[in-house]
């Protein structure tokens, strides 16, 4: 089967649909991604237009899991933006560490939030059993995504060599045991890392816990405008006092977020909790 045009009217039923069920936002420009998942799964059922797919869906609740990752992307990598991470090791963890010292806290608490296939938890799981300001810290690092795919995959810890790129070796010696179709986050690793279902766009889910730090980066491309300030906002609440906030640069521009500032971190867009929780 050919792939079919879709329509203006096929493509605002849809932009609804995923909208409405998981707050994702798919503008004209990025249409084609969208039908591109649609068509996917079309192929699979046999279905030959996005009319007739919408129906089928419709009528299927089951058919909303698959769609589900027909039309997310779940690109990642090992310490994807480096500027981040090198502000972390610099900057974030140290201050963390003093500031858990004078609280007699004993956990630093860090949270991925839409971390896909894991790439970023344990990134940061890395970073901070590597930082000599950690001592004898506990440290857990959480992992949330809307994909329960995503998070089985994380779970796995399951990565290929071309997947460790990112990695330098001597890391992969330590955290990474070869397993069998490649190479698997050891037992360092599992100790201080958790996977979670949850959804950006519902604060609901996020729990109460507070974290010292949260990365949320390459993930609010999905939303709508309204939809990435109001994450924000929500996800800067969950911050416990001094923690930081590493978003994506150019993913929200010009925002100011109360009870916080811009620690002002070369290449990076990051966001400090001043006020008392």
């Amino acid at each position: 089967m050919t792939r079919p045009q879709m329509s203006s009217h096929e493509l605002e039923l849809w932009q609804t649909a995923v909208s409405e069920r998981w707050g994702l936002h798919y503008s004209e420009g990025r249409a084609h991604q969208l039908s591109a998942g649609l068509w996917r799964r079309m192929q699979k059922l046999g279905l030959e237009s996005f009319r007739a797919y919408h129906r089928f869906a419709g009528s299927s609740p089951g058919e909303w899991a698959l769609l589900l990752e027909s039309v997310l992307n779940h690109e990642s990598s090992f310490f994807r933006h480096m500027p981040s991470f090198d502000a972390l090791w610099q900057v974030a963890l140290p201050e963390v560490a003093m500031r858990k010292a004078q609280r007699r806290d004993d956990t630093v608490r860090m949270w991925s939030a839409g971390c896909s296939t894991g790439q970023e938890v344990y990134s940061l799981a890395m970073a901070a059993l590597e930082h000599p300001s950690m001592g004898l810290l506990r440290i857990a690092v959480k992992g949330g995504d809307i994909s329960p795919f995503a998070l089985d995959a994380a779970r796995r810890g399951l990565y290929t060599a071309r997947a460790l790129d990112g990695v330098a070796e001597w890391q992969r010696r330590k955290y990474f045991p070869a397993a069998q179709g490649g190479f698997e986050a050891g037992r360092a690793l599992r100790q201080v890392t958790e996977f979670e279902e949850f959804n950006l766009c519902n604060a609901a889910t996020y729990g109460v816990e507070l974290f010292d730090v949260i990365f949320c980066q390459n993930v609010l491309i999905y939303f709508h405008e309204e939809q990435r300030l109001r994450t924000v906002h929500d996800l800067a609440g969950r911050l416990a006092p001094g923690g930081y906030l590493f978003l994506a640069p150019g993913e929200v521009l010009g925002l100011r977020i109360e009870g916080c500032r811009d620690p002002r971190l070369r290449e990076c867009l990051c966001f400090q909790r001043t006020e008392k929780v």
